[in-house]
């Protein structure tokens, strides 16, 4: 193998282990001399094994380039002792740059190159391997040997983090994942779907919300930005493909606040001072320990691979890390092995949206449009979609939003549940809510409203009729249906 080739292949080693504490504990701790040539890069690798060997969390870039500089000084300290010369300041000047350009490295997930990586990872492990048996002596070095060959053939860096279990023995083992993945679900906050979905997903995993165009999977994306970060107190990064940067800010800042149309827009289509102000002293006396961050990509510039490096760049910039990613839409990203079948490319769209998920440890929310035929159907739902059982069967729960014209003039609207991996406790198609047009917020509703709302649907669907008796107008629909919108000027986005 060239030299050019190895280089390649060590940077994107160091690449891996700054973005993964499991790729670091189980693949460059075991031989970071034999895996890492490069001495500039095998400073920064130690670092690296021994941070990951005290926790699970991202590092920062201040994190790495801080403990960077302690080596600094513990080296130069060992060179005083035994009279060597200190080093320069070019000298760190160099392995800082090389620790940015690592920090900057985009992770190569082409099938191809990681089946090669795989190969160079276990060949380079492997002749370490026996080198170091055939140094212990001669008796058992075949066992030996190819006990220290299984090992690393179960090398899996395309991510197989799941161990073997024996149900019967490894209680320790059957105890973390009971944990893991009971107690590791993410709350929204918005108690009609945690109920509905056991106490909210979990890291790893898709959700997906349809809708035909105009019907707002886009509100929905928003409102679930807005309960997942400051009403659940998770770090969420909102991505964002189409529209202008003002109009994504206002429609979080008006479903946060609560404020409509009119509050945030003067005659002249301006954005008005005391709608500035009211944001500020919500945010300023916010208890939420959440933070919201709002990303623009242009349509079809985002990649897969972009938006994994995106994700851990930022978590090393803020120095925290993202809970949750909602995705404004999926559809409209740049799928890198497009097929002729457009429902194949969606079905490896969202496999590898999985993939970023699994490995960057978040939940992803995100939206896909229905086609035209799906508005005139009694109930709209995913399966209008040609090859919607491809994505669906990877998501882990898929909504599509219902909604009919009394829905839509007194502020209601419907989820159907399209899938749950688990519907144990759910009699109903639909989750039910409150959608109050002008601010765009919706929220779970009381038992009456609920009552009130399935009244409207009953020409809808007749399984309903009967089942309810009339329940009260709730108050709240008598003051925002019917929102007259003329003259607001909503296109300009300013402040005056």
């Amino acid at each position: 193998m060239s030299n050019s080739n190895n280089q390649v292949m060590e940077k994107q080693i160091m690449a891996r282990a700054i973005a993964s504490s499991e790729f670091t504990k189980s693949i460059l701790s075991r031989n970071v001399p034999q895996l890492i040539s490069n001495s500039k890069y095998q400073p920064i690798a130690m670092i690296l094994v021994h941070y990951y060997s005290l926790t699970d969390e991202f590092i920062s870039e201040n994190s790495l380039l801080s403990k960077l500089d302690d080596w600094f000084t513990r080296e130069n300290n060992r060179n005083r002792q035994q009279g060597n010369p200190e080093m320069s300041e070019s000298d760190m000047l160099e392995y800082i740059n090389t620790t940015k350009d690592l920090l900057n490295t985009e992770v190569d997930t082409t099938t191809t190159f990681v089946d090669s990586l795989e190969v160079y990872i276990k060949d380079k492990l492997a002749s370490a391997a026996i080198l170091e048996e055939a140094g212990k002596g001669n008796e058992r070095l075949a066992e030996r040997t190819q006990k220290a060959m299984d090992d690393i053939n179960d090398i899996d860096i395309g991510g197989n983090k799941n161990p073997a279990i024996n149900i019967a023995k490894d209680f320790n083992k059957k105890a973390y994942f009971y944990k893991h993945d009971y107690e590791g679900r993410i709350k929204s906050g918005l108690s009609t779907l945690d109920i509905a979905l056991k106490g909210g997903l979990q890291p790893g995993e898709i959700g997906l919300i349809c809708g035909a165009s105009g019907f707002g999977k886009t509100a929905i994306l928003t409102n679930l930005a807005a309960y997942y970060s400051l009403v659940s107190n998770n770090n969420v990064l909102y991505v964002y493909l189409e529209g202008k940067t003002g109009d994504a800010l206002g429609r979080l800042d008006r479903v946060i606040t609560d404020s409509g149309y009119r509050e945030m827009f003067n005659k002249d289509g301006y954005v008005n001072r005391e709608f500035i102000k009211k944001g500020y002293n919500y945010y300023k006396n916010s208890k939420s320990s959440g933070n919201l961050i709002i990303k623009k990509f242009t349509t079809r510039s985002l990649t897969i691979s972009k938006l994994r490096t995106y994700i851990q760049s930022l978590e090393r910039q803020e120095d925290f890390k993202i809970d949750v990613v909602v995705l404004d839409y999926a559809d409209l990203m740049r799928v890198g092995n497009k097929s002729d079948n457009e429902a194949v490319s969606g079905e490896v769209l969202y496999q590898d949206l999985v993939g970023v998920a699994d490995e960057t440890n978040v939940l992803i929310w995100t939206g896909t449009q229905l086609n035209r035929t799906s508005s005139s159907a009694e109930v709209m739902t995913f399966d209008n979609v040609e090859g919607s059982f491809r994505k669906k069967n990877i998501c882990a729960a898929v909504f599509t939003i219902n909604r009919n014209s009394d829905e839509n003039n007194e502020g209601y609207e419907r989820l159907y549940i399209d899938k749950l991996r688990d519907r144990n406790g759910i009699s109903d198609e639909f989750l039910y809510f409150k959608y109050d047009k002008s601010t765009g917020r919706i929220s779970s509703e009381t038992e009456k409203e609920t009552e009130y709302h399935k009244g409207l649907v009953e020409n809808l669907d007749s399984s309903y009729k009967g089942n309810h008796t009339t329940a009260d107008k709730p108050e709240y629909t008598k003051q925002s249906q019917n929102v007259d919108l003329s003259g607001v000027g909503v296109e300009t986005f300013g402040i005056k």
